[in-house]
């Protein structure tokens, strides 16, 4: 057992092997680090209790080699089955670590690291009755009770009156970073964050699923994946007890050595095979509003998106009517191939389907339908579109609202401060190809001078809130970023009252200050295809308040232009028109100009 309120250190360059499965037992507060090259061959895990305060951390590799002596014992290989983290509770953290499975044994299921508080149930040490993973597979209801950790309800659908320790934000969700999951074992999935976890700067090579988005607030974010023959890289879920499963981001995965399309071809489950995004669905969770974003495949895969609702699905969790839930709004843009997809012969690669045959009285989100689902995607070089696509057309009304967009990729910003002297290195050689004869020098001025990028309003994140007032901004001044968008894009976002908005500052778990207009304008609209500056008007109205990066008292960028003031009339006009008039346009009186904008209820130009 480690903890409670300890701390334990694995030395730098030991070895730690106790010639068997070792599992440690975690606790609340407790600190675990690993020094430079320390191995340990051991697992950790915590399934009996719902813990706290938890830090994994160090350099060092942690080898999950040795088959459980048992596979059910309470509280260490309950469905932990192999696992080499599997903790449940909050503010779970694991560092750095080096993850592996050298286990010589073939086919040997289970996670590099779980860290999932609404995935399985709670395992009562006083009992032999062990959950194990085959209750929710091949299975209908009525269920087994089962005691829930941080679902909603039990396994049997009966409600949890029991949240001690579960995260309620990402403030207190699980976080992984910079873990290296590596695994030869058929059958290891990587990586499982949970209800509002967070899994950053990862690298992931399994021969399974990679990550596994599966509850809802989750952020997944920079992360290589080399995906070996099984599984599906993104894999969208099996089971989940009924509850809302919303607002989870994945965005910016670079996947290398794609080999699924090796076992894809005789995948029993669906018609797609094991695709980049997919999964065969099973779950009565209603899956909603989440949205996958560039996502770069390296080398030839066999498909983009295979996903399939079913409540026949091999591992399952339906309803007590036998109802499958919805999966809607879910966005998946932005996806880069650099070679054609691999054909796996009788296969249908890309596929779409909703639940064929609902059971009586499955209506509304429990329909099992794939509902307004957007798709965007560059397969070496040409846009991903419904050709590249099955959609049975018998079953098209499962799939209702599917609409694929062109790739809206990234574009650097310009420079927002140029150097102030030329490159000290000049080219070393000269132009290949000269102009032939100077260029002649304008005579006139030119008709069409270019124009000037209009000001924009930059407004107090917080009404009242700041130092400066409100005001025009030049193009190239730097102010803080702030977007808006007509939907909830995901956790994090706000919706105040009067507003018809939802806000947000760090949507994508960044925070972006001393912004350029035009680097301001990117940043949001790279967010996703309705995310975009907010207006003056939504500013003013404190839309984005207490959105997040401390930018209440700071001026943030409208996309709101100048109204160009129009020219004062005359006070007193004259009689007839002028014998000679002037070459050039008057300067109008300043005062006239500022009461006639201040007696004026000119709406406020949009962009």
């Amino acid at each position: 057992i480690l903890g409670p309120n300890r701390a334990y250190r694995f030395a730098a360059g030991m070895t730690y092997d106790w010639g068997q499965d070792t599992v440690f037992h975690v606790l609340d507060n407790t600190a675990v680090y690993f020094e430079p090259n320390s191995y340990v061959r051991a697992r950790i895990v915590q399934t009996t209790q719902k813990v706290n305060n938890v830090f994994i951390s160090g350099y060092g590799v942690l080898d999950n080699h040795y088959p459980p002596t048992e596979y059910d014992i309470p509280g260490k290989t309950d469905d932990g089955s192999r696992q080499t983290i599997h903790i449940l509770g909050k503010n779970i953290n694991v560092y750095g670590l080096t993850l592996v499975n050298t286990n010589v044994d073939c086919a040997e299921f289970g996670y590099a690291l779980n860290v999932n508080a609404n995935w399985a149930p709670i395992a009562d040490p006083g009992s032999n009755d062990v959950f194990e993973a085959g209750e929710l597979q091949n299975t209908n209801p009525p269920y087994k009770f089962r005691q829930a950790h941080c679902q909603e309800k039990h396994m049997d659908d009966t409600l949890n009156t029991d949240f001690t320790n579960c995260p309620t934000s990402r403030q207190d969700g699980a976080t992984v970073a910079y873990v290296k999951a590596i695994s030869w074992q058929m059958g290891q999935d990587g990586i499982n964050a949970g209800r509002y976890g967070t899994v950053t700067h990862c690298f992931v090579r399994v021969v399974d699923d990679a990550i596994k988005p599966w509850d809802s607030g989750a952020l997944y974010k920079d992360i290589v994946i080399w995906q070996l023959p099984l599984g599906w890289p993104i894999n969208l879920g099996w089971w989940g007890w009924t509850q809302a499963d919303e607002d989870t981001v994945v965005q910016d995965i670079y996947l290398i050595h794609n080999q699924n399309w090796m076992t894809s071809q005789g995948w029993p489950e669906t018609t797609s095979g094991q695709c980049v995004v997919g999964g065969v669905y099973g779950s009565s969770s209603v899956k909603s509003r989440y949205r996958i974003r560039n996502i770069y495949v390296e080398t030839a895969c066999s498909c983009a998106v295979g996903l399939e609702i079913n409540k026949a699905a091999y591992s399952r969790h339906l309803t007590p009517e036998g109802c499958v839930g919805s999966i809607k709004d879910l966005q998946i843009t932005n996806m880069f191939f650099d070679e054609e997809f691999y054909s796996t012969g009788s296969r249908s690669n890309n596929f779409l389907r909703g639940e064929r045959y609902p059971n009586p009285g499955c209506e509304g989100d429990y329909a099992g339908r794939i509902e307004n689902m957007v798709i965007s995607g560059s397969v070496n070089g040409r846009e991903l579109s419904l050709a590249d696509f099955v959609v049975p057309s018998q079953w098209a009304s499962t799939v209702p609202g599917l609409v694929f967009q062109p790739v809206t990729p990234d574009t650097p910003a310009p420079v927002s401060s140029p150097t102030d002297s030329p490159t000290q290195s000049p080219t070393l050689t000269s132009t290949s190809t000269p102009t032939a004869s100077p260029v002649a020098a304008t005579l006139s001025p030119t008709s069409s001078p270019t124009s000037r990028q209009a000001s924009r309003w930059v407004i107090c994140g917080k009404a009242n809130n700041c130092g400066e007032q409100n005001s025009l901004a030049e193009p190239n001044e730097l102010h803080e970023v702030r977007c808006c968008s007509p939907f909830n894009e995901g956790s994090g976002w706000v919706k105040r009252p009067g507003c018809d908005v939802w806000g947000e500052s760090n949507s994508d778990g960044s925070c972006y200050a001393s912004k350029t207009f035009s680097q301001a304008k990117t940043i949001c609209e790279g967010l996703g295809v309705n995310i975009r500056l907010c207006r003056k008007e939504e500013l003013e109205n404190s839309c984005t308040r207490g959105s997040g990066c401390g930018f209440d008292n700071d001026l943030v960028w409208s996309s709101t232009e100048a109204v160009p003031p129009t020219k004062a009339p005359s006070l007193s006009p004259t009689t007839s028109p002028t014998a000679s008039p002037t070459q050039v346009p008057l300067t109008p009186n300043p005062d006239h100009i500022t009461n006639c904008i201040s007696n004026t209820s000119a709406p406020d130009a949009k962009s």
